[in-house]
């Protein structure tokens, strides 16, 4: 396969044999991707990684070993072509995750902060009571209750504040169509942008300001975990007691999974993995590891407390006829670990980019 003839810094892919399904399905014409240069090869080409997939390349560029860039896909038939975006772009990316790493905190711990903030409003003398409850009632519309099923989590995570800016640009080329903002006005994002202008200065603007600074750290770094192809991270608030603890769920791109030595969740071509983790004050850590193929919804529940896990296993058979699985069987076990491999981590230094930059600025 001969490369696209181009300019401005060409890397023009040159695989071996066919480009499979997957990283086909990643390469779409216009789509903007971070790459890293491998390792060099023999006559002039280059081993570049894209997220987790290795793919040889040829340019005219000199590239050295852990050089990173930002790069756009250009597409002809079974052609392609990566661009290079300026000189570089995956540092301004890297220098912005810098800005928001401190801001990284659970979000159910951070609007129960607020929601316990406006609750002390509330009680001072002289405070504008209606538009703290209204402030109050729209934070507790975004939190997951006991009773939800899979549309309002499905509801709740769109509405969230990740895809604000995207829906917002959405809603703008419609020319401000009135379905799209009144979707916009439900976002938490948004919520929290009108709150913060109309506050004055004081500790109940500053927990919506940390809560914000949350929604965005989140944001970025799921925009770098894209990028190398890391599991997404989405967190929603629960309930916990009299406060709200936060749940992770982790989307891993589908087909790839963790090995573990289990046959029962050995790698096959199309599988869905998605991992939800939670802490309750009185469960303590619970971990759920769910595989999704074409004819089979399995789940496996970890916990640490054995007479938990008994009641979980009890309590599945009647739990598995009110999955709504769309057809497919449906499969529920229960399992005791330990702390450590029930508790679902997702920190954000243990990320390629901060594994392969520096997490202080040293440029100074």
């Amino acid at each position: 396969m001969e490369p696209v003839a181009a300019t401005n810094h060409p890397i023009a892919i040159r695989p071996a044999g066919a480009i499979h399904h997957d990283l086909s399905s990643l390469l779409r014409d216009g789509r903007v991707l971070a790459g890293e240069v491998l390792k060099t090869l023999n006559g002039g080409g280059l081993l570049i990684g894209i997220g987790r997939h290795r793919v040889p390349a040829q340019t005219h560029l000199k590239l050295d070993p852990g050089h990173h860039f930002l790069f756009q896909v250009e597409r002809n038939g079974d052609q392609f072509l990566l661009r290079i975006l300026g000189g570089g772009g995956e540092s301004d990316l890297v220098r912005f995750l810098r800005q928001v790493i401190g801001d990284d905190r659970p979000i159910g711990e951070l609007l129960s902060e607020l929601a316990a903030r406006v609750r002390a409003e509330l009680e001072r003398p002289g405070s504008n009571l209606e538009g703290l409850r209204r402030i109050l009632a729209g934070l507790e519309g975004h939190v997951f209750r006991p009773g939800d099923g899979g549309a309002e989590l499905g509801a709740l995570l769109e509405r969230a504040g990740w895809k604000y800016e995207a829906a917002l640009l959405a809603a703008a080329l419609r020319g401000g169509d009135p379905a799209a903002v009144a979707a916009l006005s439900n976002d938490l994002k948004a919520e929290l942008l009108r709150v913060l202008a109309e506050l004055h200065d004081g500790p109940l603007r500053e927990a919506v300001a940390r809560a914000l600074a949350g929604i965005e750290a989140e944001q970025l770094l799921n925009l770098a975990r894209h990028h190398t192809g890391e599991p997404l991270v989405f967190s929603f608030p629960l309930p916990d007691g009299g406060a709200w603890t936060t749940a992770q769920l982790l989307v891993y791109p589908r087909g790839e999974h963790e090995q573990d030595g289990d046959a029962e969740w050995s790698e096959e071509d199309g599988v869905q993995r998605l991992v939800l983790g939670v802490s309750f004050t009185h469960t303590g850590p619970v971990r759920a590891d769910l595989m999704l193929t074409d004819e089979l919804l399995t789940a496996r529940v970890l916990v640490t407390r054995p007479e938990l896990a008994q009641r979980l296993q009890a309590d599945f058979p009647a739990l598995a006829e009110r999955i709504p699985a769309g057809g497919r069987a449906v499969k529920l076990l229960a399992g005791v670990g330990e702390a450590e491999d029930v508790e679902v981590r997702s920190n954000p230094l243990d990320m390629q980019l901060f594994r392969d930059n520096h997490l202080m600025d040293v440029s100074g």
